[in-house]
């Protein structure tokens, strides 16, 4: 099974004052022992490192980039055109550009499943990777 991971829970498994530090940590063991391949897209890895930097610093910003292992999955020029609709069409909603691109390399990819601590996901329908 193929998850896609947020970068709500990379933030979550590093950071240990975020609030969904332990239960990152937890779903990431299973998530190993589950052998479940988790991907992130290319939006994402620039999102997590922003937010990184941001919130925990410059050297485990860097320390995660530098050493992420998680295969990146690059989002497409129509994935691009599709997560504007997405923003478009959902006025009702405040999905990043990031989550909405990580809506449409999920359904392209027909995945149904995020490692994430967003409720935007449920939010477009998709399912969050719990214990």
């Amino acid at each position: 099974m193929q998850v896609l991971i947020d970068t709500s829970a990379i933030v979550a498994i590093l950071n240990r004052a975020d609030e969904n530090h332990s239960r990152a940590l937890t779903l990431m063991q299973k998530a190993r022992a589950q052998r479940i391949k988790l991907f992130m897209t290319n939006f994402l890895v620039g999102e997590t490192y922003a937010t990184l930097l941001s919130r925990i610093g410059l050297y485990a910003a860097r320390e995660w980039l530098i050493n992420n292992d998680i295969p990146v999955i690059r989002a497409t020029a129509k994935d691009e055109q599709e997560a504007k609709g997405i923003i478009l069409r959902y006025k009702d909603k405040d999905f990043s550009y990031v989550d909405a691109i990580s809506f449409t390399v999920m359904k392209r990819l027909k995945m149904s499943i995020a490692f994430a601590f967003d409720d935007h996901f449920q939010q477009f329908g998709f399912k969050l990777y719990s214990d």
